[in-house]
């Protein structure tokens, strides 16, 4: 595993090197968390599901008590083709 791999890899180029790639190491540090490891969540505002002017969930099986933030998500959540 390299600094490339790791979910924190454009974070550390802008903060601790300034965007120079040559100060990264080739191993992993400290902080490294193998992007492997994460899955990528669809929040409510970007599912194809939102009901935006109602900030709802159209999803049959998604049942709220309570209206949407836009910064939520659930397991039925899919990209909108957009």
């Amino acid at each position: 595993m390299t600094c490339k791999d790791c979910v924190s890899y454009e974070v550390c180029r802008i903060v601790r090197n300034n965007g120079d790639d040559r100060v990264l190491e080739n191993s992993p540090c400290g902080y490294f968390k193998n992007k492997a490891d994460f899955v990528e969540v669809v929040r409510c505002e970007k599912c194809k599901w939102y009901i935006g002017g109602r900030m709802q969930c159209g999803h049959p099986f998604v049942l709220f008590s309570d209206r949407l933030m836009t910064t939520q998500f659930c397991s039925y959540g899919e990209r909108r083709d957009t």
